[in-house]
């Protein structure tokens, strides 16, 4: 996001490697193999690293090479399917845009987090705006990683407040 560096991530040429956990590709049990274009890689390996899947990729602007356990199928393939909508964009915009005097730019994703917390969005409005914005900026901060991952962020900022 903001096309900042995650943590690991060594400069070469035109790509860049980046080893999850200092897991080079053939230390990954019953790796598999996937190349995609997109121009998300970036919030991809972001979202696979807060998920704690184990990975190695090399990407560029527009590609992204990815080793990943066998066991983590479902979890990348959630996230890679997440990369192809429109929300991707919205989302990278709004983290890189973020006005901190506006909670408007955030409000919008009350509908989806109501829907992975399985409660009402009139039951989160009816929380105090702080909370609303900390969920908001949470969901938005990990909406690459899986639905597993979100759903414990947010029930943790639920808990903290009741």
């Amino acid at each position: 996001m903001n096309n900042e560096k995650i943590k690991g991530i060594e400069d070469f040429s035109k790509g860049m490697w980046l080893n999850y956990d200092c897991k080079v590709a053939k230390e990954i049990p019953n790796r598999q193999f996937l190349m995609i274009k997109t121009s998300h890689a970036n919030s991809i390996l972001n979202g696979l690293s807060l998920s704690g899947i184990q990975f190695s990729a090399k990407y560029d602007e527009r590609n992204l090479m990815l080793y990943y356990a066998l066991n983590d199928k479902i979890k990348v393939k959630e996230i890679l399917n997440k990369a192809k909508t429109d929300t991707a964009n919205f989302i990278e915009q709004l983290l890189s845009d973020y006005d901190w005097g506006s909670k408007e730019s955030y409000a919008s994703l009350l509908p989806e987090i109501a829907d992975i917390m399985s409660i009402s969005t009139s039951t989160l409005e009816n929380h105090p705006p702080l909370v609303q914005l900390r969920l908001e900026m949470a969901y938005a901060h990990f909406w690459f990683s899986d639905k597993r991952t979100i759903y414990d962020v947010l029930s943790s900022i639920l808990k903290n407040y009741l």
